[in-house]
């Protein structure tokens, strides 16, 4: 059992350190950083907008973060706000014709990456991955959750 830990902690700590590398390397010469990256994909992936609430959740950081990248990709023309000012919660964060450039940019990396990473799995194989990766991603929020409460 505590070789499956050391296994599992090794796997995930050396893949996420290669994806922090990868996203901060495509990106270097955008002048943006490695953690901008997830705000402008998912901000490309919801054409409407997403209110900084929702970024926070779907990238995962906290709203101090997500403030600070926010307001880099908002001063450097790649993202604006849309909505009725005088409702601050709901103002939705979208990609200006810039920011879209950049995230087409990251669709052809991403996309790139992911059958660059994913080379020599078969479909079945790769679907059963994602499928355990997600039960075992689903008990850690449920553990974290009772240990926030």
């Amino acid at each position: 059992m505590i070789q499956r830990f050391d296994d599992f902690v090794s796997l995930i700590n050396t893949a996420y350190k290669g994806l922090q590398k990868i996203k901060s390397y495509e990106v270097e010469e955008l002048g943006l950083k490695g953690n901008h990256v997830m705000c402008l994909f998912y901000l490309g992936q919801n054409e409407g907008g997403l209110t900084s609430g929702e970024l926070c959740e779907k990238c995962r950081e906290d709203k101090a973060a997500i403030s600070r990248n926010l307001k880099f990709l908002q001063e450097k023309g790649y993202v604006t706000v849309a909505g009725d000012k005088d409702k601050k919660y709901k103002l939705k964060n979208v990609l200006t014709d810039k920011g879209q450039e950049v995230y087409s940019r990251l669709e052809i990396i991403i996309g790139d990456a992911v059958n660059k990473f994913g080379k020599g799995l078969t479909a079945a194989e790769r679907k059963a991955f994602y499928k355990a990766l997600g039960v075992i991603v689903g008990n850690f929020d449920a553990f974290c959750d009772k240990l926030d409460n």
